[in-house]
């Protein structure tokens, strides 16, 4: 996976329930990555992520989209939660 992808799921995973004005606020202020907001990458980025199962996106009105784990991430994570308590 690109860094941008990476950054986009680690944003994800702190920030459940995160719109996309967040993510490109975030993404232009961020020094972790470089990010061009004139180019459309985020919008890209983030339906292949889609595509790819590993986020969800759910449309809460015509100008409000949420973005959270997909399902195979979500279970990843519980699991290294697990296993870190029991080790």
């Amino acid at each position: 996976m690109s860094d941008f992808k990476n950054w986009l799921v680690e944003q994800i995973i702190k920030c459940p329930n995160i719109t996309f004005g967040s993510l490109h606020r975030d993404a232009c202020h961020s020094k972790e990555i470089i990010y061009n907001s004139h180019d459309g990458s985020l919008d890209k980025t983030l339906k292949e992520l889609i595509s790819d199962g590993l986020i969800t996106q759910k449309v809460v009105n015509y100008n409000t989209t949420h973005y959270n784990l997909g399902k195979q991430l979500l279970r990843d994570e519980k699991l290294n939660i697990l296993f870190d308590e029991f080790n």
